[in-house]
């Protein structure tokens, strides 16, 4: 975006093609263009700088911050942010960079009580305020750190309000962030057929505009129903399109954690050499990213870092099919040991995988002779 005539707009006028600027900076952010976030960022800062339009130029400095959160240029990224958090008289622009800092805790450090409560915090100021991204950006962060932590009604009861403005207003672009846990979360919770709806409405609404990043979310959203449908090779394939997708946008992170997900996906349909690779650039991706508490959980989930088992059965997978074996099904199993009957499919899967059957009858037969447990 040039600039060369603005220095001899009108003040008035001048403020008003800075705040344009300012308009297609963040649009191109949450559309996925980059090319055009990047330079309506830049023109705002510039024409805001030199017309002394302190607010415009604020505003987009921190909204340069967020482009780089989502962009993977995290270095020096958090001492950005926290410059932004103590600035009293800018609440928006405060709650904008506490936003950023939360995220890159969330995978620098992991998640904790207090980076929860800002989220929490950033979440209901954008609802009260009326700021759409305010509000969803962080709620679908929570909502992703619930179904991590096994809680699938509280990532309903997060992004429930959230999908209902956007599919009421029709707004698809909104669905960007949380659409996907959203999806998960019905999934867990055994709401599949709602789920496929969601998804079959956000395909629809897609195909007349293409934006880089809803067709990314919208793919992610795909590969969970295929997930949830117990096709670990087709739901892999789904993965790493969605992966490809962000990757363009570009969103790094979402990109190695849809990866990260397709490489679980070819472990457990048997395809060890593929996983392997897929496994490896994910964590040498989130290395890079800086992204330590990602790169961590990588390594000790689809390598068998720290604490594994092997061919052995797990406790939770043993759990899984004694209860498999008393003849309970998956979501009877859930609610008896209090798991979502997503999780109990996945421990299932890997505990037959484990014990070279494909049925749950074969596994129960299995469980007559039980190896020892390593408990070590």
């Amino acid at each position: 975006m040039r600039l060369a005539a603005a220095g001899h707009l009108h003040p008035r006028v001048a403020v008003q093609v800075a705040r344009g600027a300012l308009n297609i900076g963040n649009a191109g952010m949450r559309w996925g263009r980059p090319e055009h976030a990047g330079s309506g960022l830049a023109a705002a800062v510039e024409l805001a700088e030199r017309h002394d339009y302190v607010r415009v130029r604020d505003t987009a400095l921190v909204t340069l911050v967020h482009l780089d959160l989502l962009g993977g240029a995290w270095h020096g990224l958090a001492e950005r942010a926290a410059a932004w958090q103590d600035v009293p008289e800018e609440p928006l622009l405060r709650l904008d960079a506490l936003l950023v800092s939360s995220a890159l805790r969330v995978a620098v450090r992991g998640p904790d009580p207090q980076v929860e409560a800002d989220l929490r915090q950033v979440a209901a100021e954008g609802e009260r305020r009326g700021i759409v991204d305010l509000w969803l950006e962080p709620v679908a962060a929570l909502a992703t750190l619930r179904l991590a932590a096994g809680d699938a009604r509280a990532a309903l009861d997060l992004t429930a309000a959230p999908m209902r403005l956007v599919t009421v207003k029709g707004l698809w672009l909104w669905a960007t962030d949380v659409a996907p846990p959203h999806v998960a979360a019905l999934l867990a919770a055994g709401r599949t057929a709602e789920a496929r709806t969601l998804v079959e409405r956000f395909a629809a609404a897609e195909r007349e505009r293409r934006a880089p990043a809803p067709h990314a979310a919208l793919l992610a959203c795909t590969a969970l129903l295929t997930e949830a449908g117990h096709d670990a090779e087709a739901a892999a394939r789904d993965w790493l399109a969605a992966a490809s997708a962000w990757g363009r946008v570009p969103r790094p992170y979402e990109a190695l954690r849809a990866r990260e997900r397709a490489a679980a996906c070819l472990r457990a349909a048997g395809n060890r050499q593929a996983a392997v690779r897929e496994t490896e650039a994910v964590i040498a991706g989130y290395a890079a990213l800086g992204a330590s508490h990602d790169e961590q959980r990588a390594r000790r989930t689809l390598t068998g870092g720290g604490r594994g088992y092997g061919d052995q059965l797990s406790p939770r997978e043993l759990e899984v099919a004694r209860l498999v074996a008393e003849g309970l099904t998956n979501r009877q199993i859930a609610e008896a040991l209090s798991r979502s009957p997503k999780t109990v499919a996945a421990q299932l899967n890997s505990a037959m995988r484990k014990r070279g059957v494909t049925t749950r009858t074969a596994l129960a037969i299995s469980l007559t002779h039980p190896p020892a447990l390593n408990l070590e």
